[in-house]
């Protein structure tokens, strides 16, 4: 699998909340159900890209990037800058948006899709909609107490 843009892991998902530009444009339009459909999305993108979905999950530490050439391993430093740079403008929104610490965003939108996911990826087995749906549910609760 080749190096990817944050953008290509993004195809289907609602563009008000994954693209860059327009979290910059709409930072406080942002709402609580739009990260919920975000998260619920990660499963649903595992779901349909198995395959991507247990290179992404293995890390890329995995693949020894200390060992690339030195273009791929430039190539990964600006990949994970702009993936942070990215992050950091969303959780920055939806705080503004929500009230919430940050760390909580963070943990909402990264850390329980990927806790939900976990398991079925160990087993390289998709995650089942009725994943979706518990990602969707917790995501909500944890949100609207913002």
């Amino acid at each position: 699998m080749p190096l990817m843009r944050v953008g290509d892991l993004h195809q289907g998902a609602d563009p008000a909340v994954l693209d860059p530009e327009i979290v910059r444009e709409r930072r406080r339009e942002l709402s609580v159900q739009q990260a919920v459909a975000a998260t619920a999305w990660v499963v649903d993108w595992c779901r349909a890209n198995l395959p991507a979905a247990l290179v992404i999950h293995a890390g890329v530490r995995t693949f020894e990037p200390d060992n690339w050439p030195d273009e791929a391993r430039s190539r990964l430093a600006t990949l994970d800058a702009e993936l942070e740079r990215f992050t950091g403008e969303l959780i920055a929104a939806l705080t503004d948006a929500t009230g919430l610490p940050r760390d909580e965003i963070a943990f909402v939108l990264f850390d329980l899709p990927l806790a939900a996911t976990r398991r079925h990826l160990l087993s390289q087995e998709p995650p089942d909609p009725g994943t979706t749906e518990l990602v969707r549910s917790l995501a909500t609760r944890l949100l609207a107490a913002g």
